[in-house]
């Protein structure tokens, strides 16, 4: 057996392409177990419980194998796959609470690591090993060590304990704190390109404290995180898949649905905003980051302002982030690369004619600056760089104008089925316009095709969907 075991190793590192060892492999099942440590952590290396499923039955089979005797061989590593495997469900490790968390508190217990806790606070919670009873003393605790080991996640779901009073003495006013430092921190990321951070999250939490009115209810202010929370979920999902974004995304479209109808029976809709607080021009500010005006004075004879960032006094920074826009009373929220605003009733300009420059190619009718304040009592904006002043504006009004939104979208055609044994319906796009409520489908499932129940059909546009359009499946035919 050793010279068997001697051969595939030689054989192993003579190919370099992985997908060539995989199907060597499959002509020694039974020796994979037999390998070295070594070779199993790389056969088991590029496959995680997100992209398992999408690989062929012998890849499956050959990285269980590896994986199993990893994980026999206490490798800390191995355990920490498999939990995840466990908890996200596979073709190979089908959803088991029991052993995920089997596997997390043997991965921490050895190791200490914070995202173990985080996990295991996820699963006591929601009470997935004690018959859906959440187990919150047990949760308050991991997440607590995840929260000091710097998870997001896990300072999130402290505050939402605090929030509903689970496990601990409510505290709204906490938990609304906990919220607005981790949403400043998030937004920076998020702005920045960093599409899978917890912006999403956070965005949803603030918005139900503004609906739900523990805090201060407010249905604009709540739509506003609403609308962020929207754009941060669907450009995470594009980005990459995570475990739980689907319920995220359906608690989102639910609020968001929801509160749109409410707000928008009580305030018209306006493309045309006007700036009365600039407090959400102070995203800007963030940390000292240096920006660009632009300014045009218009045939009306307004003044058309144009915004950028354009890098962060931390030397080290090389994303240049986006501009979250979002404007509730016209239905809007869009990372932009600039944000424009023009005035009405403008009154002055002042230019200081030795504002710095970055450049000597530097626009002429242009500024840089670090900070911006708005005189009610004199309608003026002054712009400064860090201590100096640069510019300063005179007008009645500031504005900005939000484009306009397709007046009639397109509508997808869904058919509604549902699984015997299953009292929950599916949405399934559908290109056959004949099928109907009553008819036998064909559908592609993890275990081959299945026939199924059609209970309803709808045409719905794509913001009415409760998942983003490329994540549904199609009928494959009807019967």
């Amino acid at each position: 057996m050793k010279d068997i075991v001697n051969i595939l190793v030689d054989k192993y590192y003579s190919l370099d392409d992985h997908s060539e060892r995989m199907e060597m492999l499959e002509d020694y099942i039974d020796e994979i177990k037999l390998l070295p440590t070594e070779i199993l952590k790389d056969i088991v290396e590029p496959y995680h419980c997100y992209n398992i499923d999408r690989q062929k039955a012998t890849v499956q089979n050959i990285f269980k194998i590896a994986l199993d005797e990893l994980c026999d061989r206490k490798v800390d590593r191995a355990i920490q796959k498999r939990g995840y495997c466990y908890y996200g469900g596979t073709k190979i490790y089908p959803t088991d609470w029991v052993k995920a968390r089997d596997s997390f508190l043997k991965y921490y217990a050895s190791t200490g690591d914070a995202s173990a806790a985080n996990t295991l606070g996820y699963i006591y919670y929601y009470g997935r090993t004690n018959n859906g009873v959440p187990e919150y003393n047990k949760a308050f605790k991991y997440f607590s060590i995840g929260n000091l080991g710097g998870s997001v996640e896990s300072k999130y779901k402290l505050a939402d304990m605090f929030y509903h009073g689970y496990g601990v003495k409510k505290n709204v006013e906490l938990a609304y704190k906990t919220y607005s430092e981790l949403y400043k921190k998030s937004l920076e990321s998020f702005a920045e390109g960093y599409y899978w951070c917890e912006f999403a999250d956070v965005a949803l939490r603030l918005g139900r404290c503004f609906y739900e009115g523990e805090y201060v209810r407010n249905l604009e202010t709540a739509y506003k995180y609403y609308l962020q929370a929207d754009l941060a979920i669907r450009k995470r999902m594009a980005y990459n898949k995570q475990y739980g974004d689907t319920s995220v995304f359906r608690s989102i479209q639910t609020g968001l649905n929801e509160i749109r109808d409410k707000y928008f029976r009580e305030n018209p809709k306006s493309l045309k905003y006007y700036l009365e607080d600039f407090d959400w021009i102070d995203q800007l500010l963030v940390n000292g980051r240096i920006c660009r005006a632009i300014y045009k004075i218009l045939k009306t004879g307004e003044l058309q302002l144009s915004f950028k960032f354009l890098t962060n006094t931390n030397i080290y920074e090389s994303k240049i982030p986006n501009i979250l826009i979002t404007i509730p009373s016209a239905d809007y929220c869009e990372l932009k690369e600039k944000l424009e605003i023009k005035t009405e009733g403008f009154e002055s300009l002042y230019v200081s004619p030795d504002r710095f420059y970055l450049e000597d190619t530097d626009e002429k009718r242009s500024f840089i600056f670090t900070n911006i304040f708005y005189d009610d009592e004199e309608y003026c904006l002054d712009f400064y760089f860090y201590e100096k002043r640069v510019a300063s504006i005179s007008s009645d009004e500031f504005y900005f104008v939000a484009p306009k939104k397709i007046s009639n979208p397109k509508k997808y055609h869904f058919v509604r089925i549902v699984f015997e044994g299953s009292g929950r319906t599916y949405d399934y796009l559908c290109d056959d316009l004949s099928i109907k409520a009553g008819d036998i489908v064909v559908v592609n499932t993890y275990e081959g095709e299945k026939n199924v129940n059609v209970v309803d059909v709808v045409d719905l546009t794509e913001r009415e969907l409760f998942l983003p359009l490329d994540r549904y499946k199609y009928i494959e035919r009807k019967l």
